[in-house]
Order: C-alpha cells, then sequence, then structure tokens
C-alpha cells in the first residue's frame, strides 16, 4: 500500500530525512525496532535470511510505501532485512514522534491501519499457502502470482 503524497509533510515533521547509497542495509533482523521508514524516492528490498543461510526475498517497495512497522509494538525486534536497491531517500521517524499527527489526520490513521491489516493478511496467506497446500497448489499459487506482477509492469 502506497500513502499519498499529502501525508508525507506528517512523516517528515515527526522524522527525519536520511539517503541509502545501493545496496546499504537499512536494518537487520533482530535490529531492535524504533523507527517507521516512508520511502520518499528509491527502491527497497525486505529479505530473510533463515537458519540455513538461504536468503528468501519478501517484497521490493518504492515511492510511498511504508516498511518497519514493528515499530509500533514496545520492546519488539525487527523480523527482516531492509536493503536499499538503489539510491534511496527514507523518511525514519519514531512511532512516539508520530502519534501528535495521528490525531490530527483521519486519513493518516486510516493509511497507517490499511498498512498493518495487509500486512497481517499477506503473511496470513504466506502461512496458509506454507501449511496447507500441497505443492501442486503452491506451483499454482506461484505462477498467478507471477502473472498478476508481469501484468502489473506492463500496465506501468
Amino acid at each position: 500500500m502506497k500513502i499519498s503524497d499529502e501525508l508525507f509533510p506528517y512523516f517528515m515533521k515527526a522524522g527525519q530525512q536520511i539517503h541509502y547509497h545501493k545496496n546499504d542495509l537499512i536494518y537487520m533482523q533482530q535490529d531492535d525496532a524504533q523507527n517507521l521508514y516512508v520511502i520518499l524516492n528509491g527502491r527497497v528490498r525486505v529479505f530473510i535470511v533463515n537458519s540455513m543461510g538461504d536468503v528468501v526475498d519478501f517484497a521490493t517497495l518504492s515511492k510511498g510505501e511504508i516498511f518497519g512497522d514493528s515499530s509500533f509494538l514496545q520492546n519488539s525486534y525487527r523480523p527482516t532485512n531492509v536493503q536499499a536497491v538503489r539510491e534511496t531517500d527514507l523518511i525514519s521517524c519514531q512511532i512516539n514522534d508520530l502519534y501528535p499527527y495521528l490525531t490530527e489526520s483521519k486519513e493518516l490513521n486510516i493509511s497507517l491501519l490499511s498498512m498493518l491489516t495487509q500486512n497481517c493478511n499477506y503473511l496470513s496467506d504466506l502461512v496458509k499457502k506454507a501449511y496447507t497446500y500441497n505443492r501442486y497448489e503452491k506451483v499454482a499459487a506461484f505462477l498467478v502470482e507471477k502473472a498478476a506482477t508481469l501484468h502489473i509492469r506492463m500496465k506501468k
């Protein structure tokens, strides 16, 4: 989910702009989750490294997308790694600094709640596929997702 450009000023007031170079790590798994990030421009890659050392990509995010939502919870840790795919500018803000603006903007509240819901649904879907799909259903689901991704890219 992308936030509208009209909401960027709230994040700018609550946080600070940071520039990352291509391949810079923004945060790593198990880091303290203290900041929420909004992408001003560029792209980031969200991934994990499992216990066997395999890299599993979750998403590539771009302008207007928010990540780091684990910072909404007190004393939580990052479940993923995030890395700049190319030159990237972000707004980084601590959730406590964003709270005053949540009372000012209904749209900001709705956007953040929608993002959290979307992330929850995405993760639930991954668990469902991992534990309830047989191998044929997993392949079919993968092909459908790839086809949808290609269709979206071709439209742009």
